[in-house]
């Protein structure tokens, strides 16, 4: 990764970057989009999911939206069938 995209990876939707928009999150992203806690995220998406590191020897992950939203969508369920 560059230096710029490493800039737009670590920009929050604070600082005006719209999450809508992001192709990188953050686990407190990931947590947002879910309406989960972070340690959900830290708990069970890091084993299903993979993780990217900003930079050699970072301690920052990321993940990819792409993958996130296949993950959903290849595990989602319909709650009017019954199991």
């Amino acid at each position: 990764m560059n230096k710029a995209e490493l800039k737009v990876i670590s920009g929050s939707a604070k600082e005006g970057t719209l999450l809508a928009h992001k192709e990188w999150l953050t686990r407190e992203d990931v947590a947002m989009l879910l309406g989960v806690s972070v340690s959900f995220v830290d708990r069970n998406l890091r084993t299903i999911l993979p993780t990217y590191r900003l930079a050699t020897g970072s301690r920052v992950h990321v993940y990819k939206r792409i993958e996130l939203n296949e993950h959903l969508e290849k595990n989602k369920f319909d709650p009017d069938v019954l199991l």
